[in-house]
């Protein structure tokens, strides 16, 4: 029977890790906390899926198992008080939170005056943020407004140059330069570039599961052979770009 905060195997206490994806909308979130998601499946790993939007279906869409944030009087709470306890259903799991872009909401659980990492790792927790950009300095600016707010264990700057909408001629040359971005670099954060799924966003939303769609036959000639392929291919970058993060990441 779980009686405390943290897991234990044999006498070893394992932290659980809890990862929040932070960022403007349509900067790439939700598109890669189900790559995350998916890639811990694969290695045995039973994560706790979060959507943290109560307007519009993020990681809930497509994780049927996902805890997704209610509009109701004090949901927040009730919700994130949900993710944080090692309840005997979630005990020892990592924690994976598609974020909503609502600083509100943000600043609700990380609460001002506070620090986010030394308050949950009481609970158990490591917390790893992960915020992502496009190539638009206004993501700089709600990484200042916002993503700073949530203090970490460790911090992921991704660089998603395929992000639905973003204006092609600015360059992630001024996102990095920006002084709020500048200054988490010079204390620790990490920068990651992430590789473009090359299909139409209509498309990849349509995709229940990247896994399961690539076990296609390679050479079958039917209407998902491209799809396939450009999956498939995304899918092996991601490995690649994300491997030093394995443990950042609780992918072992």
């Amino acid at each position: 029977m779980q009686t405390n905060t943290l897991t234990k195997i044999g006498e070893k206490e394992e932290r659980r890790r809890l990862i929040l994806t932070l960022g403007r909308g349509y900067s790439g979130k939700t598109l890669w906390s189900r790559w995350l998601v998916e890639a811990m499946h694969a290695r045995g790993v039973s994560p706790v899926a979060a959507d943290a939007d109560n307007i519009t279906h993020g990681l809930s869409r497509h994780n049927d198992g996902a805890l997704r944030l209610g509009s109701e009087p004090d949901a927040l709470a009730t919700w994130w008080r949900t993710l944080t306890t090692n309840g005997s259903e979630l005990a020892g799991r990592p924690v994976v939170v598609d974020f909503s872009p609502d600083k509100g909401l943000i600043r609700s659980v990380a609460v001002s005056g506070s620090d986010f990492a030394d308050r949950h790792a009481a609970l158990g927790f490591d917390v790893t943020k992960v915020f992502f950009s496009a190539p638009d300095v206004g993501d700089a600016v709600t990484f200042a407004n916002a993503g700073t707010s949530v203090t970490a264990t460790t911090t992921l700057l991704v660089l998603n140059g395929g992000a639905v909408g973003t204006r092609k001629s600015d360059r992630f040359d001024a996102v990095l330069a920006h002084p709020a971005v500048r200054q988490a670099v010079e204390t620790g954060a990490r920068v990651v570039r992430m590789p473009e799924l090359h299909l139409d966003p209509n498309k990849t939303g349509e995709i229940a599961n990247f896994t399961a769609l690539v076990e296609g036959e390679p050479g079958e000639a039917d209407a998902a052979s491209f799809e396939r392929h450009a999956v498939r291919t995304w899918l092996g970058r991601m490995e690649e770009v994300f491997a030093p993060f394995h443990w950042e990441l609780a992918l072992g």
